[in-house]
C-alpha cells in the first residue's frame, strides 16, 4: 500500500477500534465497529478537484487509489426519493429483503437491486405497485446492459447467459406472486396477501396469522389456493376450486 493510503487507512482504523475488537472492513473500506446500533464503514477518499463531485477512493487490495462517482449516485437516489414523497428508499429495502430471500439472486449486489429499482419507479406509487413494477422491469432488463443509476456502469457486464435466465426467471416469479397478493387484497383478503408478501421477501416482512381450520375448508368449496397453499374465499388466487363429484366406478 502507498504512504497516502497507508496514512489515511490508519487514521481511520485508530478513529474505529473499540472494545469489541480491531476494525474489520473490506478493500474499500475500513469498517466502524463503534458506530453502535447499526454499524458502519468509513471509505478513506480525497477530492477529485477536476470533477464537481468525483472521489478518489483507495483500494487496498489493488494498492491505489480508484475514481468513484459515489456522490452523483447518492445525488441521484436522493432526489427519486424526494420525487416519491420518501417512498423510493423503502421500496428499495423491500427489493433487498427479496435478494436475500431468493437464492438464485445471491450474486447480485445491492447497487444492482437499487439500479433496478431505479429505472422501474420515476414516481410515487403505492408499495405493491412500485415493487410489481420494478420486479416486471427487471425480469426484462438482466437480460441486457443494467446500469447504475449514473449510467457509467454496467453491472452485468460479468453475468453469464445461464445466471441472466435465472435471475430473470426469479424476479418474473415473484411479479406473479405479487400481483396475485394485489388481487387478493382488492378482494378483501389481507391476510392471505400478506402471506405472499411474506413468502417473497421473507422475515422483515411480517408473517400472516394462522388460518381457522373452519375458515380453509369453507374456501375449499368454491374458492381458490394461494401460491402459498393457503385456502381463500376469493378466486383470483393462484390455483381456482373446483367442486367435484365423489369418485364413483361406474
Amino acid at each position: 500500500m502507498s504512504d497516502g493510503q497507508s496514512v489515511v487507512v490508519a487514521g481511520c482504523q485508530r478513529l474505529t477500534v473499540t472494545s469489541t475488537g480491531p476494525a474489520q472492513g473490506c478493500r474499500r473500506s475500513v469498517g466502524c465497529s463503534g458506530c453502535r446500533p447499526c454499524g458502519a464503514d468509513l471509505v478513506p477518499a480525497f477530492e477529485d478537484h477536476d470533477t464537481v463531485e468525483g472521489v478518489f477512493i483507495a483500494d487496498r487490495d489493488l494498492d491505489r487509489w480508484e475514481w468513484s462517482n459515489t456522490r452523483t449516485l447518492r445525488r441521484l437516489i436522493t432526489e427519486r426519493n424526494l420525487a416519491t414523497v420518501g417512498a423510493f428508499v423503502h421500496q428499495v429495502r423491500m427489493g433487498k429483503s427479496l435478494k436475500t430471500n431468493q437464492p438464485t439472486l445471491e450474486k447480485l449486489c445491492g447497487l444492482v437491486i437499487e439500479s433496478l429499482w431505479y429505472a422501474a419507479i420515476t414516481t410515487k406509487m403505492s408499495h405493491a405497485t412500485a415493487t410489481v413494477t420494478a420486479l416486471d422491469y427487471a425480469a426484462e432488463a438482466v437480460m441486457g446492459n443494467v446500469y447504475d443509476p449514473t449510467g457509467v456502469d454496467d453491472l452485468a457486464k460479468d453475468w453469464t447467459p445461464g445466471e441472466r435466465s435465472r435471475f430473470s426467471q426469479t424476479f418474473s416469479i415473484a411479479a406473479k406472486r405479487g400481483r396475485e397478493a394485489q388481487r387478493l387484497a382488492a378482494d378483501g383478503d389481507h391476510q392471505a396477501a400478506i402471506d405472499i408478501w411474506h413468502a417473497v421477501f421473507g422475515e422483515p416482512f411480517p408473517a400472516p396469522t394462522a388460518q381457522p381450520a373452519a375458515q380453509a375448508l369453507a374456501a375449499l368449496s368454491a374458492g381458490s389456493i394461494t401460491s402459498t397453499g393457503r385456502a381463500v374465499t376469493s378466486q383470483r388466487g393462484a390455483q381456482t376450486n373446483r367442486p367435484a363429484r365423489s369418485w364413483r366406478t361406474r
